[in-house]
């Protein structure tokens, strides 16, 4: 289903189930919204089996696809859906600058394929910075791709929170589940123009030397650390950190105690 069109607005797509033609040499997307297509609101769907990649170009498919690469305004709203076993659950932007925004609200689900979300373009935004209490089950590769600038602020990556979100049933209270989680994550610590994923539990002061302690340090997970603790004050910490490759003794501290 395609939505398409500076005059196409507040539509709505519900209630559908939407089966790929799997693996193949085509490009594949359950919905497609662009060319300013504003509003969709796509509510209790079963999207699956978008797998196909053009030969031509390497582009891959989604179970969504929002983009304004034919033209600006294009955005849409995400609620209770179901994406299984995609290439790509849901792709916002396409290239380096796409303008769209998705809105993610309550009780979607991405399960296995290869991502969940990929969010690509500087000037994506997901809209009240939030992925409500989206689950992540099973990908092979990512639960959320951020790429070409997505989500990066001037200055600062904007920090989206994720402290609601399932990934794999996870407890974010082990230390080893949350390295786990990060390392499914494509964000800042890994390239520090792009937005940062907040997926720590909302009170994280106690978690992050924990989090962070067995690991070799870059200043990337330097920043992200500190990131983290600011988005939640309340506390104060103290962590020292070294060797590492790009700083071979640092102190990251913070209070933000009242």
């Amino acid at each position: 289903t395609q939505y398409f069109g500076t005059g196409v607005s507040g539509s709505t797509f519900q209630g559908n189930m939407y089966t790929g033609k799997g693996d193949g040499d085509f490009l594949d997307y359950g919905v497609e919204i662009g060319g300013g297509a504003a509003n969709i609101q796509v509510l209790g769907n079963m999207i699956s089996d978008n797998r196909g990649v053009a030969s031509s170009d390497g582009s891959v498919s989604a179970g969504v696809l929002i983009s304004t690469f034919f033209a600006p305004g294009s955005s849409a709203f995400f609620q209770d859906n179901t994406f299984t076993d995609n290439s790509n659950g849901l792709f916002i932007g396409f290239g380096a600058t796409d303008t769209s925004a998705a809105q993610i609200s309550s009780g979607n689900q991405f399960l296995g394929g290869t991502n969940g979300i990929v969010v690509s373009g500087a000037g994506t935004s997901l809209v009240g910075d939030t992925l409500s209490n989206t689950s992540f089950m099973g990908q092979t590769g990512n639960y959320v791709e951020l790429r070409n600038g997505a989500l990066f602020a001037p200055g600062a990556p904007t920090i989206i929170d994720a402290s609601a979100v399932n990934f794999d049933n996870l407890d974010k209270n082990n230390t080893t589940n949350l390295l786990f989680i990060e390392n499914k994550l494509v964000h800042y610590p890994d390239d520090n123009t792009l937005g940062l994923i907040g997926f720590l539990p909302a009170s994280p002061s106690s978690l992050i030397n924990q989090f962070w302690a067995p690991y070799d340090r870059t200043q990337r997970y330097q920043d992200f650390a500190q990131s983290m603790f600011d988005m939640f004050p309340g506390g104060s910490y103290s962590a020292s950190f070294g060797p590492s490759p790009e700083r071979p003794l640092g102190e990251l501290t913070g209070d933000s105690s009242p």
